[in-house]
C-alpha cells in the first residue's frame, strides 16, 4: 500500500466513518446506520482449499460486519473496502475472488462449529465443502473500489465486460459474475456527497481537486471550509495534497481553514524557493559570487552554496 492509501485507512476504518461510508454507498434514505452497528474484523483472510486447509493468505484493506435490522430482525453483512491509488481495470476479479473467499471462511466456521457441536460426526471423512447444512445461510459481502487516483476510474465494473458480449444477449451468464460497485470521488454528485459526513466529504473533494489543474478550486475550498478535522483525517489530507498541514494532537481537532494557513505558507514558501534556486543558475553561469547572488535572491549563502554544489556549475566566493 502506498502512503496515501495506508493514511486514508487509518482514517476510514473508523466505525462511524464506516457507517456513513456504507449508508450512502449502497442504501437509501430508510435505512439508518449508527457506529454500534459496525464491527471491524480481521482484514487478514486465509484462501481455503476443498479439503479445509488454509493456503495463501491474503489481506483486504478495511473489513466490517454491520448489522441491519428488518423491523426488530437483526441481520449481518459484511462491508469491504479496497482503497487504490491508481486505476486497475482488472480489479472485478480480484474482488471477486476476496468476496468468495470470505464466504469460505463462513463455511470453515459453520463446519468448525458441527464438528464441536457433534452435529456432523462423519463430516472429517466427506468433502469439506458438502458436509452443510441443508437450509444454509451466510452473510453477504459486499466489496467496494474507493479511487484515490487523480483521475476517474476506467476499470471495468462488471465481469460480463470481460466476456463476449454475444453471450449476454443469449441471457448465457456465467456463475462467475460479478458487478464491482466504485467509490469515486471524481463522479459523485453534489446530492452523492452531501450525503456523507462533512469531514468525509471534505475527504472526497481533496481526492478530486488534488491535481495542479484544479489548484484554484483545491485552495478556495480549504480556506472556506470550517468543517472540524482530527489528527488521522489531517494525515489524509496531507499525503493526498503533498502538503505539510497543521496536524492536530491525538483526540483534538482543528479547523481545516485553520490549518490551510500552514498550506498556503507552504507553497508560498515552495514558489519563493524555486524562484530563488532558479536564479542561482543563471547568475552562477554569469559568474557572480556567492555573496552577490545571496545579497540578490535575499537568501543565505549556505543555502546558495548548497544550491550551487548541487548544480555541479563551478562558484566562488568574493
Amino acid at each position: 500500500m502506498s502512503k496515501i492509501d495506508i493514511t486514508c485507512s487509518d482514517y476510514i476504518q473508523q466505525p462511524y466513518v464506516i457507517a456513513s461510508l456504507f449508508q450512502s454507498a449502497l442504501l437509501d434514505d430508510n435505512d439508518v446506520i449508527m457506529e454500534s452497528d459496525v464491527v471491524l474484523q480481521d482484514t487478514r483472510e486465509p484462501k481455503i482449499m476443498n479439503n479445509g486447509e488454509k493456503h495463501q493468505e491474503r489481506r483486504r484493506d478495511i473489513h466490517a460486519r454491520i448489522t441491519l435490522y428488518d423491523s426488530d430482525h437483526p441481520f449481518s453483512c459484511h462491508f469491504c473496502l479496497e482503497l487504490m491509488s491508481y486505476n486497475d481495470t482488472a480489479m472485478i476479479t480480484r474482488v471477486m475472488d476476496y468476496d468468495i473467499t470470505t464466504m469460505q471462511v463462513q463455511i470453515r466456521n459453520i463446519r468448525s462449529d458441527m464438528e464441536r457441536t457433534g452435529k456432523g460426526k462423519d463430516v472429517k471423512t466427506c468433502n469439506y465443502l458438502t458436509q452443510l447444512p441443508h437450509v444454509l445461510q451466510l452473510e453477504p459481502c459486499f466489496t467496494c473500489v474507493l479511487n484515490l487516483s487523480k483521475q476517474k476510474w476506467e476499470g471495468y465494473s462488471s465481469s460480463e465486460e470481460l466476456y463476449d458480449p454475444s453471450f449476454a444477449k443469449r441471457d448465457l451468464h456465467p456463475a462467475t459474475t460479478g458487478v464491482l460497485k466504485v467509490i469515486d470521488p471524481h463522479t459523485m454528485s453534489e446530492k452523492q456527497l452531501d450525503q456523507l459526513l462533512p469531514e468525509l466529504k471534505l475527504l472526497f473533494l481533496a481526492i478530486r481537486y488534488q491535481s495542479r489543474e484544479y489548484a484554484k478550486q483545491l485552495e478556495t475550498l480549504l480556506k472556506t471550509s470550517h468543517v472540524q478535522i482530527g489528527r488521522r483525517l489531517a494525515t489524509a489530507l496531507s499525503q493526498i495534497l503533498n502538503r505539510n498541514l497543521q496536524i492536530p494532537e491525538e483526540g483534538e481537532t482543528i479547523e481545516m481553514c485553520e490549518s490551510m494557513d500552514v498550506l498556503v505558507q507552504g507553497y508560498i514558501a515552495e514558489g519563493d524557493e524555486k524562484r530563488s534556486r532558479k536564479d542561482t543558475i543563471k547568475l552562477l553561469k554569469m559568474n557572480w559570487t556567492l555573496e552577490q547572488i545571496s545579497d540578490f535572491v535575499e537568501r543565505s549563502i549556505e543555502e546558495v552554496e548548497s544550491w550551487a554544489m548541487e548544480s555541479s556549475l563551478p562558484y566562488r566566493r568574493s
